[in-house]
């Protein structure tokens, strides 16, 4: 390297970019920059806490809708034999169901452990 040369991080240069990009685009193309590298394919596939966002609801939201089975989703089973799995929402799907007309039932209440109510 020359004295007059100095190192460039891969942030700092990542940045620079999106900058540069921005300006020439004049706003037009929204630039999505992260760890230092243009992510260009969302996930397909999300987990609860990123159908969750997705969505923008809860987690908990997310789980009551796939308890009652009004949510798609695919159940992965797991590979140990006490084990219950886990499961994985698929994007298309979720937009599909999310531009539905049809009502979206809205999950159960779930009942609080631990707690009685007043005056018993």
């Amino acid at each position: 390297m020359k004295k007059d040369e100095r190192r460039v991080e891969p942030q700092e240069l990542a940045d620079q970019l999106a900058e540069i990009l921005h300006r020439f685009a004049g706003g037009a193309v929204e630039v999505i920059v992260k760890a230092g590298r243009a992510d260009q394919t969302p996930k397909r596939y999300l987990t609860r806490k990123e159908a969750a966002d997705y969505l923008g609801v809860s987690v908990r939201t997310v789980d009551g809708l796939v308890d009652c089975e009004s949510i798609p989703f695919t159940r992965i089973p797991s590979l140990k034999p006490d084990g219950r799995g886990f499961v994985r929402f698929d994007a298309r799907r979720l937009d599909k169901w999310m531009a539905c007309d049809c009502p979206k039932p809205r999950p159960a209440a779930r009942k609080r452990r631990g707690r009685s109510p007043k005056g018993i």
